[in-house]
């Protein structure tokens, strides 16, 4: 998967970029990568966060430049500041909520597979 993101004005934001899940920008991905994310994952913001997950996890990874002469503008310029306000929230919400139940409660599920698994291994061969 390869995302296009809008450069920002300022450097350190574009920096920052490195360091912080990408949940914004133009997504080029193969069809493989689309139908690995759940659909329960294909609602709101989810899907930008199971889509980065998912190319860790099944494809090659994934990569991003940073594209000049390009406007964002936010939540609140769109619905004015109440409406936008609250869209983002929910667009917060969207992305701590999937972000928790993939990497932290899908890494424990693995830990206790991977313990498990080890478990049976060992059952009997004492």
């Amino acid at each position: 998967m390869f995302v296009g993101i809008r450069a920002r004005s300022t450097v350190w934001l574009n920096r920052a970029l490195h360091f912080f899940p990408i949940i914004g920008g133009e997504r080029a991905l193969t069809r493989r990568l689309w139908e690995a994310v759940p659909l329960v994952h294909k609602n709101g913001f989810q899907i930008e966060i199971a889509l980065n997950y998912s190319a860790k996890q099944f494809e090659l990874g994934m990569g991003f430049a940073l594209i000049g002469g390009t406007v964002h503008h936010t939540k609140e310029q769109k619905y004015g500041f109440v409406v936008g306000f609250w869209r983002r929230l929910g667009m917060m919400w969207d992305v701590v909520s999937i972000s928790f139940r993939l990497y932290i409660l899908g890494t424990l599920a693995r830990i206790g597979e991977n313990l498990r698994r080890r478990m049976r291994g060992t059952v009997g061969t004492g």
